[in-house]
């Protein structure tokens, strides 16, 4: 259980714990590795699959708790297939749930204090798992299992094995069974003393246990097969098949100009450079004179050169461009030129669409060669598959076999011929074969065959018949093969199978896009989210729905008659005693006393029925006030609107009574939080509205009259009024010129080190490669990216670098909806608006349970023109719709907000909307002299916004409504904002923007919180004017003037 408290975050370290095909799990404390002090790495071999599974044990010698992220990208072919970790010093299994529905229940028991894993699969086939606590001077054990396709080369299957621990690991263990294997493994790469293959029983094993062993060397191990090797396993009606193929090249018609394009974004700087020029040393020894059209991009085009002849091979030019290559920018395939007369494409790049959505479909084949392990390997088969070309992964084959695969024509799968109509066979479009193919069938009968075709340019050259045996191997794990087969049919158009995906996969246990793997503490929350549990839990989790159902029975039954003995004990309560004047409504305090841990009542008085005082056990204070801090539906409110609320319309109650209140809320939270959602949305009235009375307005000039308005009441008392009241005048003069020094906009502008020695810098040039050289050491600091950018565009006035810098911070981790909230704000401000769009969908898949996902892509769509798209969303966050998944969290100001920037667009873009049906009510419109809003990026911040008038009255969260009729929305103490003011009839003067930060709950260092806020002047009117800023929050508790708007 994870104890929150500003103390212990400031000594809280973060580690990381990465993994890749070839890289051993290693877990770091800021530079520095944590070691194993056991490691149990078991692998099983089938035929071409293999299930690796590393059972951990970390050992953490520090006297303080560890945080960390399990991070690890793994290859072409390789799924994650179990998670699991110590919980309570038992191994607890994670089971596969819908990754929204996961991220939700994840977030909801991560705020009450308890510590759940959450492991999803990311961009690139890279997976992400945060996993807390790693115990002070003790251990965390971690169990991760993945499965792959063994590659075919040289009558052989390749295994490697990563092994690159630095330190001592106390004890280890190696087990590697090779199954129905008839040919002895032979290790080809690294050592290992002690590691001998047995055969035992038609399987070949090695079992090697080592003490205080250093495993600083990887290991490939060959496995070979017969030549022509084919293999049939059935389960049921479902059959996998595999076979290898040899001999069976075509080569391809000679090349007279091909075009070259090299990705030189940021995620392509660790690319095997070595490897891909040995590959085009290959390439034009084959092709010694050729032309060469050359394109280097990134988020631009970089490099363009048109018409290269290369002679007798030599191409040393195009390689040393290549060599000192800059890697800088996010990804565009937008930018690429087609060039018409080309015979192909060679494209050096990892698939990573980070900055648009363009595919590359040219009329030539396009050759796609991949040398780095994180990579969008489906996308680019696609591209090659569709032009005819092929996938090179250099990862997985060495050069020469690599260019094999573009000198030679590959076999073509082609389709099947089968008399049963119902049997499903995939892959169902075109393959291309190197070496080996895998195939997946469903709906299949015993003792029928099948006719498989091949050949090439879609030719069919040779059949192969394979006839389906009775079910002989008993293997669900066959089922399995065809999901994944299935779920990567599915993948090449995934959002419009989103639902056929997430269901396939919670039926077979698998990590998808759209589903992850969670471990949870408590079994009442499997329950509460309907997460079936894990294996070690289902007696109790299936008892316990028993008992909820029958529960559900008996309340149905009795709720007409709790009604009633409700209204009676409270009849009976007060028949002799007066009730204390005001009494609020007790019966929600009377609900959830006695039901809600931590939550203590008790009289205010000896009356019956009197008002209760309430608070939360175990929170201490140095004053007298013990009421804790009411959120419902995460609005703060006073304990009268807490105690208005019917206890028949909740459907949670959280308490926090811990230090953690204060580090989320606060002072406002110093004496606990009850935090409360609600069935149905709770009118909220403004006198309830945080515990201050709305006309409990601040001092303001108006508070006194005119001088010109002074009425004399006699002539003896003349004198010494005119003195009093021009006393008070002064007195409220000298006031308001000391309030007036304090309102100053704060210098936002940066200073840190960097930005200091870019400033030293005597050109854009020579800045530009100070920032390259300095980008290694900040390279986990996003901010660095986006402070430079800005150093670009607003101290150096350049664009070109400005830009090509920013779009890294969509590169460095393009699951990061955070970051890219970011990123889509500048882009928004810059008048990039296609660009956010793009940003701004990407953060909707991401986070489709938050409805400010929805409103800042309707806004990037109506600023854009794109007025149909804009009216959908708003229409669906104000009419409920994307609630549809009832876990999702509603902020009552997000629909109200929402409702006035719908108004807006229905009524000012009527003649952009004839496709949609407009309620009239949304042709009312609501114009503002004023309209200000904040809105940020950080997950459950806690972000008040504050506005001072000309009159000097600050409008804030407690007091709402000023004198002059300004507004301001609920108090959002939760996800991403925004709050709203809004004015009707401005008095002309300055308006001073101020906010409150009080910190989130995971703010890093390198990860600070932004806030955009936005300046809208004649609101709904054809003069209307806005302004975007974007600031960064780093101080706590700092209430500071942002900005400022005169009217």
């Amino acid at each position: 259980m994870k104890k929150y408290c500003n103390t212990f975050l400031a000594f809280l370290f973060l580690f990381s714990l990465y993994t890749t095909a070839q890289q051993s799990p290693v877990l770091k404390v800021d530079d520095k590795e944590v070691g194993l002090s056991k490691l149990d790495i078991n692998i099983k071999v089938t035929g071409n699959r293999v299930v690796t599974t590393f059972d951990m044990l970390f050992y953490n010698p520090t006297s303080q708790i560890l945080e960390g992220e399990l991070n690890f990208p793994l290859g072409d072919g390789h799924e994650v297939s179990r998670f699991a970790l110590d919980v309570n010093g038992k191994l607890r299994e994670a089971v596969v749930v819908d990754k929204e529905l996961g991220r939700i229940a994840f977030e909801e028991v991560v705020r009450r204090g308890v510590d759940p894993a959450l492991l999803e699969k990311g961009t690139g086939n890279n997976y992400k798992a945060r996993i807390y606590p790693i115990p002070a001077n003790g251990h965390k054990r971690v169990v991760l299992a993945y499965e792959q396709e063994l590659t075919y080369e040289n009558e052989a299957h390749y295994y490697q094995l990563p092994l690159r621990f630095k330190n001592t690991i106390d004890d280890f263990h190696l087990r590697i069974e090779f199954l129905d294997q008839s040919k002895k493994p032979v290790l080809v790469d690294g050592q290992l003393s002690g590691l001998k293959f047995t055969d035992w029983q038609h399987n070949y094993v090695t079992d090697l246990r080592l003490e205080k062993f250093k495993a600083d060397t990887n290991l490939k191990i060959k496995i070979p097969t017969d030549i022509q090797n084919d293999q049939l396993m059935v389960s049921g009606d479902h059959f996998y098949y595999y076979q290898t193929f040899s001999n069976l090249k075509k080569k391809r018609a000679s090349m007279k100009e091909v075009t070259l394009l090299w990705d030189a974004s940021l995620s392509m700087k660790d690319r095997e450079i070595e490897k891909e020029l040995a590959f085009l040393d290959l390439f034009f020894k084959e092709n010694q004179d050729i032309k060469v059209n050359l394109e280097i991009f990134s988020n631009k085009i970089m490099t363009n050169l048109s018409g290269v002849k290369i002679r007798n091979g030599k191409w040393n030019n195009i390689k040393e461009i290549l060599k000192n290559q800059t890697y800088d920018g996010g990804t565009d395939y937008g930018t690429i030129v087609k060039t018409p007369k080309t015979d192909a494409y060679l494209l050096f790049t990892d698939g990573l669409k980070t900055l648009s959505n363009s595919d590359f479909y040219p009329d030539a084949p396009v050759f796609v060669i991949n040398s780095l392990k994180k990579s969008n390997t489906p996308l680019l088969k696609e591209w090659a598959r569709a032009s005819s070309g092929n996938y090179i992964n250099l990862v997985t084959y060495d050069t020469a076999a690599a260019y094999d695969m573009i000198k030679y024509q590959s076999l073509e799968y082609l389709g099947y011929a089968s008399n049963n109509k119902q049997i499903e066979i995939l892959p169902r479009a075109t393959q291309f074969i190197d070496n080996n193919f895998s195939l997946y069938g469903k709906n299949v009968n015993a003792g029928e065959s099948i006719d498989l075709l091949y050949g090439y340019n879609g030719k069919v050259t040779l059949r192969k018949t394979i006839k389906i045996s009775k079910d002989l191997n008993n293997q669900n794990q066959i089922k399995k093969y065809w999901a994944q087969q299935k779920i990567a049919e599915l993948a090449l158009n995934k959002k419009e199978n989103k639902k056929a995906i997430t269901d396939l996969a919670v039926q077979y246990q698998l990590v998808t896009d759209y589903t992850s793997l969670i471990v949870l503490e408590d079994i009442r929350d499997y329950l509460r989210y309907k997460i079936e549990p894990p294996a070690e839990l289902k007696q109790e989790y299936d008892l316990a729905i028993a008992q909820m159902k029958r529960d559900s029975i008996a309340m149905a039954n009795n709720k007409d008659k709790s009604k009633k003995e409700l209204i009676e004990i409270s009849q009976n309560d007060n028949e002799d005693q007066t009730p204390p004047p005001s009494q609020p409504n007790s019966n929600i305090v009377k609900r959830l006393q006695g039901q809600v841990p931590g939550l203590h009542v008790e009289s205010s008085s000896g009356h019956p029925g009197a008002n209760s005082n309430v608070s939360l056990r175990g929170v201490a204070t140095i004053t007298q006030n013990t009421e804790p801090l009411f959120i419902v539906n995460g609005v703060a409110v006073s304990e009268s609107g807490f105690r208005n609320i019917n206890p028949d319309n909740i459907s949670n109650v959280q308490v926090i009574s811990d230090a953690s209140s204060s580090a989320i809320y606060g002072n406002r939270g110093a004496n606990g939080v009850v935090m409360i959602t609600t069935d149905q949305e709770v009118e909220i009235n403004s006198e309830d509205y945080n515990g201050v009375p709305a006309m409990q307005a601040p001092r303001s000039l108006e508070t006194e009259p005119e001088l010109d308005e002074i009425v004399v009441v006699s002539r003896q008392d003349e004198n010494t009024g005119r003195t009093n009241r021009q006393n008070r005048f002064r007195a409220e003069q000298e006031r308001r010129k000391q309030v007036l020094k304090q309102l100053v906009v704060s210098n936002r502008k940066v200073q840190v080190p960097y930005l200091t020695a870019l400033r030293a810098t005597n050109s854009v040039e020579e800045a530009y490669q100070l920032y390259l050289t300095n980008r290694e050491d900040y390279k986990e600091q996003p901010a660095y990216f986006i402070d430079v950018a800005n150093f670009f565009r607003e101290e150096r006035n350049n664009t070109l670098f400005a830009d090509r810098i920013l779009s890294n911070v969509a590169e460095i981790d393009f699951d990061n909806y955070e970051l890219l909230k970011v990123y889509g704000y500048e882009l928004e401000k810059q008048a990039k608006l296609y660009e956010a769009i793009f940003i701004f969908n990407r953060v909707l898949e991401l986070r489709p349970e938050d409805s400010q996902s929805y409103r800042d892509l309707a806004i990037a769509y109506e600023t854009a023109g794109l007025c149909n798209k804009a009216y959908a969303l708003y229409h669906d966050i104000i009419t409920g719709e994307i609630y549809e998944n009832g876990n999702r969290r509603v902020f009552p100001s997000m629909e109200s907000i929402s409702r006035t920037e719908l108004k807006r667009l229905a009524s000012k873009y009527q003649d952009d909307l004839k496709d949609v049906t407009v309620n009239k009510e949304l042709l009312k419109e609501e114009t503002y002299d004023l309209r200000i809003l904040v809105d940020w990026n950080h997950n459950d911040t806690d972000i008040d916004l504050h506005i001072v008038d000309p009159n000097l009255e600050e409008c804030f969260y407690s007091h709402p409504n000023t004198k002059m009729g300004g507004q301001l929305s609920k108090d959002m103490t939760q996800g991403f904002g925004p709050e709203q003011f809004t004015l009707a009839n401005a008095k002309k003067g300055d308006y001073y923007i101020k906010v409150k930060y009080y910190g989130d709950r995971y703010q890093k260092v390198e990860n600070p919180t932004f806030m955009k806020i936005t300046l809208i002047r004649n609101y709904g009117r054809p003069n209307e004017t806005k302004e975007l800023k974007l600031i960064r929050l780093t101080h706590k508790d700092d209430i500071e003037v942002v900005a400022k708007i005169t009217w």
